[in-house]
């Protein structure tokens, strides 16, 4: 089991990267990462690989996906 939190926990105007970051900084494991704020379901594969990379460099592990937008339809 690991220790961690969604990115909805921080305040809106930090970056994607900003709060990976702070929540490896705060003892955190993984995040859940969400494509409804920050970031869309529209991300691209590049960005993707990207955050993936960025949280592998923080040994944060991105542990789920969310989005609220598939309610939507």
């Amino acid at each position: 089991m690991f220790k961690g939190l969604t990115l909805r926990t921080f305040p809106p105007e930090l970056d994607w990267r900003e709060c990976i970051a702070l929540a490896a900084s705060a003892g955190f494991e993984s995040v859940e990462i969400n494509f409804d704020g920050r970031l869309d379901l529209n991300v691209t594969d590049s960005l993707l690989v990207e955050i993936r990379k960025f949280a592998d460099n923080r040994n944060i592990i991105v542990d789920s996906v969310y989005s609220r937008k598939q309610w939507a339809t």
